[in-house]
């Protein structure tokens, strides 16, 4: 469940019917054009035609390569490449103000009142998703529209799109003969060059893809999205704030509640958010400022991730403040030793604090 949130800047739609010789072929084109007048506020402006003709591929489908050129080449911008990645991070992209371009399943976005399909919409599609929710469902530019209109989709249409079409690049990339695709997946350059041949042959105003969904492809499903800039409206800096680490490092534990969430997470983007249930060491306290409001998060580690989750959505079992029982003591050398221990474990924690009281002593 996504936070309602709202932009400052909200740019012209994008349609890549223009009349230009590739335009069934460039809904990608046409998305980062609506990107490139978002992440430049207005300063630049394209079109579907003028951003295939600043890239070097004049033929079919195009790729995030392809985008990334453009932007680059025409415009002296930088495109942010995310393929790969999980729908969690692309998530985390928009909560956090940057326009993504998304690469759909057209048939499973289906007729929302931001997207326009052509046919029966079984082909790969990439449409513009602006950082801007509401009710769960965020604006969208499909550039198949005609004129062009952004309209909203629901988060878990956008979401079904996004993995429908990244499990059948999935299969596409790993059918060659003999490929074992759970212990050899597929490289992220495989990905892209299976995205970009799919487009090339199946697209909106072109021929669709009636082979059946590959099915599971084992863990988090991939999805593949590039995206801008951040543009958080003015105010609005999502900066950390009053952070204060735990004593001892660990201050507990958290339980995510039924219907809990992360709302963010640092963890490379390839990893579901924390599942209801699932028991973490915390490591402190954060107000943070998302979406202009602050509130109060607990942060938490695991083996390969680091986030905060709301403190109302989670159970949280404080450390045990208790001295810990000393070991038996079997005789006067274990005595002794312990003793030294216990010493120098004092000291260790007077000298981590600073020596406290030691500029008095010296005086």
């Amino acid at each position: 469940m996504s936070a309602n949130q709202k932009v400052d800047y909200t740019p012209k739609p994008i349609t890549q019917r223009d009349g230009s010789k590739l335009q069934t072929s460039n809904c990608r084109m046409a998305s980062i054009a609506t990107g490139l007048d978002f992440d430049t506020l207005g300063a630049k402006k394209s079109t579907g035609a003028k951003m295939r003709a600043a890239q070097d591929d004049m033929s079919g489908g195009t790729d995030s390569g392809d985008a990334k050129r453009a932007w680059r080449d025409g415009y002296d911008e930088i495109l942010d490449v995310q393929d790969g990645n999980s729908w969690v991070q692309a998530l985390n992209d928009l909560h956090s103000y940057r326009l993504i371009h998304l690469d759909v399943w057209h048939a499973t976005v289906g007729n929302a009142a931001g997207s326009c399909v052509s046919g029966g919409g079984n082909y790969g599609h990439t449409i513009a998703v602006l950082p801007d929710c509401h009710d769960n469902q965020w604006l969208v530019a499909d550039p198949w529209c005609n004129p062009p209109k952004w309209g909203r989709v629901s988060e878990a249409k956008l979401k079904a799109g996004a993995e429908e079409w990244g499990r059948r690049v999935y299969g596409a990339a790993t059918s060659g003969p003999g490929r074992d695709w759970q212990r050899d997946p597929p490289t992220i350059e495989e990905l892209r060059a299976a995205a970009k041949d799919l487009m090339r042959r199946f697209h909106a105003g072109g021929n669709e893809d009636y082979s059946e969904d590959p099915g599971d492809t084992g863990g988090p499903q991939r999805v593949m999205y590039t995206a801008t800039t951040s543009r958080p409206p003015k105010g609005d800096d999502m900066a950390l704030i009053d952070f204060t680490l735990a004593e001892n490092e660990v201050g507990g534990t958290i339980k995510v509640k039924e219907g809990g969430a992360v709302v963010v997470t640092i963890d490379g983007g390839d990893r579901p958010a924390l599942a209801a249930g699932l028991v973490r060491p915390v490591l402190g306290t954060a107000t943070l400022a998302i979406h202009g409001t602050k509130k109060h998060y607990l942060m938490f580690i695991g083996t390969k991730e680091l986030g905060f989750v709301l403190a109302e959505d989670v159970e949280f079992t404080p450390a045990s403040t208790t001295a810990p029982t000393p070991p038996p003591v079997a005789d006067c050398k274990d005595a002794v030793a312990h003793a030294v221990s216990q010493r120098d474990t004092a000291w260790r924690e007077w000298l981590l604090l600073g020596a406290p009281g030691q500029h008095e002593r010296e005086a």
